[in-house]
């Protein structure tokens, strides 16, 4: 295993950017999850409007057609004052003839209202004279599902053609409360939102600060405190003290700086040995005049360079201060 100082770098980027990925993806699948409940929710919601909306309407036409068959020659006037009873608050019912003229108006409910106009009226009319279809269902419901203001109240009507009378009725409800129950739940999501990205955005600098600590630590026992140990070492040695080994625990760039300073050191402290061992050889033989001679030569090589008096040998009792050879 090598190390490399870029790689501590590599590794707290790549830790930077997997948390970043993965607060990304948590917070794209929260959304998404969001959105398909409150589309999930809306889709629910309007399926159950519309059988209750069905089932109102049933009733409503089979009453208003038990009125028909009673009186088949029933005015406008009779219509709208039967409605009044049915509807007294103009919320459900619509009336129209086939100029498209509302005479029922349905002032409270404008989503209501707004679903039929002449346009559609004729529409219906000539499917009535080419199919004898009489009735048919107006809603906005694909408006209400892509609505991402939730300003659209959602609303749904039944109608039908009755010819004799020259009138097109229509029952159904605006769906008001669900609209309501809609922003609630988007509000509520929303918070909860704010919520689990605070949350998230707090677990992310938690670990990429737990990331970052055990990173400095890991880099500090591998590289910072061996090379601390390699500093300490070598300045021994540039004090003159050739014995210092150092703890090889690693075959990194660390452990190789490392091996070969021991190297250097036993290649020192072999040198000094053999220097010794010329320089007891020499005095056995020669006596006092081989030291003095020795050491006259290596003070004209001290003076040259400086640094040999720094590794001699301490049996030869000298040592060096820029110019000066003490004895």
């Amino acid at each position: 295993m090598k190390i490399n100082t870029k790689i501590v770098g590599l590794i707290i980027i790549s830790l930077t950017i997997i948390s970043l990925l993965l607060v990304s993806t948590s917070v794209f699948i929260l959304l998404n999850n969001q959105k398909e409940s409150l589309d999930s929710f809306k889709n629910e919601f309007i399926e159950e409007g519309a059988e209750l909306i069905q089932k109102n309407a049933n009733l409503f036409f089979i009453t208003f057609d038990q009125r028909i068959q009673e009186n088949p020659s029933m005015t406008h006037e009779e219509i709208i004052s039967f409605m009044s009873k049915i509807d007294p608050r103009g919320q459900d019912i619509a009336v129209l003839d086939f100029n498209g003229n509302h005479l029922f108006e349905i002032t409270k409910n404008p989503a209501i209202y707004s679903l039929i106009n002449q346009s559609i009226l004729n529409y219906y009319l000539n499917r009535m004279t080419l199919n004898g279809e009489t009735e048919f269902v107006l809603d906005n419901y694909k408006e209400f599902l892509n609505d991402k203001t939730n300003s659209l109240v959602p609303a749904r009507m039944h109608f039908k053609i009755y010819e004799p009378q020259r009138i097109v009725a229509g029952y159904g409800k605006a769906l008001e409360t669900g609209r309501i129950r809609i922003i609630f739940l988007q509000n509520k999501n929303e918070q909860y939102f704010k919520t689990y990205l605070i949350a998230t955005f707090a677990i992310f600098l938690i670990t990429l600060a737990g990331a970052l600590f055990f990173t400095i630590k890991a880099m500090k026992k591998l590289v910072i405190n061996p090379l601390e140990k390699v500093t300490f070492a070598l300045q021994k040695l540039r004090e003159g003290k050739s014995t210092m080994e150092i703890e090889v625990k690693s075959n990194d760039e660390i452990g190789y700086l490392a091996d070969s300073f021991n190297k250097m050191s036993v290649g020192i402290q072999d040198r000094n040995e053999l220097l010794n061992s010329l320089l007891r050889t020499f005095e056995g033989k020669f006596g006092k005049i081989a030291r003095i001679l020795v050491r006259q030569n290596i003070q004209k090589l001290i003076k040259k360079n400086p640094r040999i008096g720094k590794i001699l040998p301490k049996s030869f009792g000298m040592s060096a201060s820029k110019d000066k050879i003490r004895y």
